[in-house]
């Protein structure tokens, strides 16, 4: 039998479970009858390990390298009692040496147990957790204490501290290091927990009050595992509801509740901090995970499941598979709960979409890691829960939106092998301020040319993307797709993206609009939306050095608001490329006016193939004008494939383009007039028209240095009258000033000069031309062989 030795100060020699009245006891450790009976010997080494009490402090006396389990435990009972006996904090103090261990130590109320300078192995044969609150034992009138009601709540513990000390686990230890529980103000402070066989090294659940500081986790995980260990986390905020998620407690659904985990390191394991378990309505509250170092983590290092009031702020993630990840719901349907008591009540509560969350200051640094489920830097993530499915407790999971809102992403430094910022059926989020550096991409990874600096998708609303600098993406600088909407996108600098600087896509929207971002070296254009998508005004933006499809595009069934003073220069394939237009509206979309534009060459040979185009069916409603466009190696301005400008084309100062200045083709239309433009140096002619729909005037135009045409009419219709006045045309004396063909016209008040015809007209025109001064032409002023067109009013 086992035989409880108590050496009073004294020196008298009691045995355990009398009452004791002196200042000081030591109290040797459990000695088996064989050991204590075997000799008299009462030599130190008899009673190397033993504890001594003074007033409210325990002091443990153990010989380095010896088993410390037994007596230390012995001496948290012992500061449980005296705890509960007095109401005092007990102070447990345990000198500095390396110790093994081969029982669970039972850490209560009232309880400070400084380790400083201490390392503790496990070494027990069967899985023990090294430290937990409580006991399934008796305590307190319970047979099993931690599965009672009294053990409920935030009820069962209190004022609990361990200072300093090294845990050392085992692979052959499949349980937590760590495991606290249903307690308030708990403190752990520089603690490091190292390997383990278990899924965690910290557990903790139903705590009011836990601050960790300056702890290190490490060593732990399953690393050549891929597909199974995505719900590893070395320190776990859990959700106790049933047996399976945290077993051996009260399973009152108690959340967590005013967290602090700040300082700590998280070095070679599988995820760093979070939650993976959810119970719908129930919120972990008031976190804060605050300049912590997460180094070498396998997938993602915080994930912030149903986290309410939460800051992650100033952490430092370098050399990791995942950044942060915040949810308000999950796709994993055996993660998510509706009942407490292990499935005996179900549990109500409300659903909080607005999490009050705020991501700052983090800086993250991330390399391709095959097991990761979410490889991004920062992920802000609700869900669509389809109807029939089961949750974790084998009921049925409520159909609905879980989205999520009020979540802050700010001033982060993300240099990501991934996606840079996601929101995923987020609303009313915000991205600012911060630098995404696109990185690190693997051959092995799938998706290596699918990443984008910030993703916004499934179901998304009114999202704010402002300031952010974006770079070295294999995909776009932002895609907002599948049916989503940002509020406005401003002030954003994107460079060396493998595809847009900005892409609206697939029944998305930008309501407020598009501004002053700006765009350099991206391959595969400036902004484009496309698919059923709308957006608000789209200026003051500035693109360069894209050399695969336009600045601007806008294809496919949308619509824009105006798209003004925005600058496009400098095409990297020198304007050859048949979709490299400045500003591109294809395929039945919609724009508002388009003003004050600039498509320059820059340092390129061309500014672009054509400058501003409509194409099948596209329209603006308004005028096309005050835009200044330069060197392109088609035309300038097209209106073609049955689209319409409801306005006017007026104001725009044109320059060398390889065709046309302006141009209509193919059944389509100029509502208003051609009005005010200067057009130099076109190649062909000024202005072309090769369809109309309606009656144009083309006048006050200043148009020079044209090979062919200063202004080219061939509408094929006489239908609609084309009225051409107080135009100036100068010529290089290769074309004439008017040419026309099957038109109805009235050419008056023109100035032209230096063309061989300064009218010409077919004979399938007809109409009036007179009044025109005309000078320093090579063949004839006026020509034309029919007589419906008549030289007066």
């Amino acid at each position: 039998m086992k035989k409880h030795l108590i050496l009073l100060a004294s020196g008298l020699l009691l045995v355990s479970g009398v009452a004791y009245t002196a200042d000081t006891q030591t109290f040797a450790a459990n000695l088996t009858a064989t050991e204590s009976t075997a000799s008299n010997d009462t030599s130190p080494e008899l009673f190397a390990n033993s504890y001594s009490v003074s007033g409210d402090t325990i002091t443990v006396s153990a010989k380095n390298g010896s088993e410390i389990g037994t007596v230390l435990n012995d001496a948290l009972k012992a500061a449980r009692d005296l705890a509960d006996s007095n109401g005092h904090i007990i102070t447990v103090n345990v000198p500095a040496g390396s110790y093994t261990q081969d029982i669970a130590l039972h850490i209560y109320s009232n309880t400070t147990l400084n380790l400083t300078g201490v390392s503790i192995k496990c070494t027990a044969d069967t899985p023990i957790n090294m430290i937990t609150t409580g006991t399934n034992g008796a305590y307190k009138g319970q047979n099993n204490y931690n599965t009672s009601s009294l053990c409920s709540g935030y009820n069962g513990f209190k004022n609990i501290t361990i200072n300093g000390g090294t845990f050392i686990s085992i692979p052959s230890n499949d349980s937590t290091i760590v495991r606290l529980s249903h307690a308030t103000n708990v403190h752990l402070n520089g603690i490091t927990l190292k390997g383990g066989g278990c899924l965690h090294q910290m557990e903790v659940a139903a705590i009011n009050g836990f601050y960790v500081t300056g702890c290190t986790f490490r060593d732990n995980g399953k690393a050549t595992d891929i597909n199974n260990h995505e719900n590893q986390e070395a320190l776990q905020l859990d959700m106790p509801c049933r047996e399976f998620v945290f077993p051996n407690i009260y399973e009152d659904g108690t959340p967590m509740k005013n967290v602090e985990i700040t300082g700590c390191t998280f070095k070679n394991v599988a995820r760093g901090l979070g939650s993976h378990t959810m119970l719908i309505g129930a919120y972990h509250e008031n976190i804060k995970i605050n300049n912590n170092t997460f180094d070498n983590v396998l997938e993602e290092c915080i994930i912030g499941l149903n986290y309410y009031n939460c800051e992650i702020k100033n952490n430092t993630i370098k050399n990791c598979g995942g950044g942060i990840l915040v949810q308000n719901y999950k796709a994993a349907a055996n993660t998510i709960n509706t009942s407490i008591l292990d499935g005996k009540n179900k549990y109500k509560a409300s659903f909080r979409y607005k999490l009050n969350t705020v991501i700052s200051g983090n800086n993250i640094s991330l390399r391709y890691s095959p097991s990761c489920i979410t490889p991004e830097g920062i992920k802000v993530s609700g869900y669509k829960q389809e109807s029939g499915k089961k949750g974790g407790d084998g009921f049925i999971l409520p159909a609905g939106n879980y989205y999520i809102s009020g979540v802050t992403v700010s001033d982060n430094t993300i240099h990501t092998s991934g996606h840079g910022i996601h929101f995923l059926d987020a609303h009313g989020c915000s991205a600012y301020d911060n630098t995404i550096i696109g990185q690190n991409f693997s051959s092995k990874d799938p998706s290596k040319n699918d990443h984008d600096g910030i993703l916004v998708e499934m179901d998304s609303k009114n999202i704010i993307i402002n300031n952010n600098h974006i770079s070295g993406m294999t995909r776009n600088g932002i895609l907002v797709q599948k049916s989503s909407s940002v509020k406005r996108i401003s002030k954003n600098i994107f460079s060396k993206c493998g595809g847009r600087g900005i892409q609206i896509y697939d029944k998305s929207q930008c309501t407020e609009g598009i501004s002053d971002n700006q765009i350099k070296s991206c391959k595969r254009g400036g902004i484009f939306i496309s698919n059923n998508c709308t957006s608000g005004n789209i200026t003051g933006n500035k693109i360069s050095s894209y050399n695969e499809e336009g600045g601007i595009s806008v294809y496919n069934n949308c619509t824009t608001g105006k798209i003004a003073n925005n600058t496009i220069t400098d095409t990297r394939k020198n304007g050859k490329h048949t979709n490299l237009a400045g500003i591109k509206i294809n395929l039945k979309s919609t724009t508002g006016s388009m003003t004050g534009n600039k498509i320059l060459a820059g340092a390129a040979k061309y500014s672009s193939n054509r400058g501003i185009v409509l194409y099948n069916s596209s329209k603006v409603k308004g005028s096309i004008n005050k835009n200044t466009i330069e060197k392109c190696s088609d035309s300038a301005i097209v209106v073609s494939l049955k689209s319409q400008v409801t306005g006017s084309v007026n104001g725009n100062k044109i320059s060398s383009a390889a065709k046309y200045g302006i141009q209509t083709l193919n059944k389509s239309s100029i509502g208003k007039a051609i009005a005010s433009n200067t057009i130099k140096n076109a190649k062909t002619s000024g202005i072309l028209i090769g369809s109309i729909s309606n009656t144009l005037k083309i006048e006050k135009n200043k148009i020079s240095g044209c090979s062919n045409a200063g202004i080219y009419i061939q509408p094929a219709t006489t239908k609609y009258k084309i009225t051409a006045t107080n135009n100036t045309i100068t010529g290089n004396k290769k074309g004439s000033g008017f040419t026309i063909r099957k038109a109805k016209i009235l050419i008056n008040k023109n100035k032209i000069s230096k063309v061989t015809f300064g009218v010409y007209a077919d004979k399938k025109c007809k109409g009036n031309v007179y009044a025109n001064k005309i000078s320093k032409i090579t063949k004839k002023k006026v020509y034309t062989d029919t007589k419906k067109v008549k030289l007066k009013k």
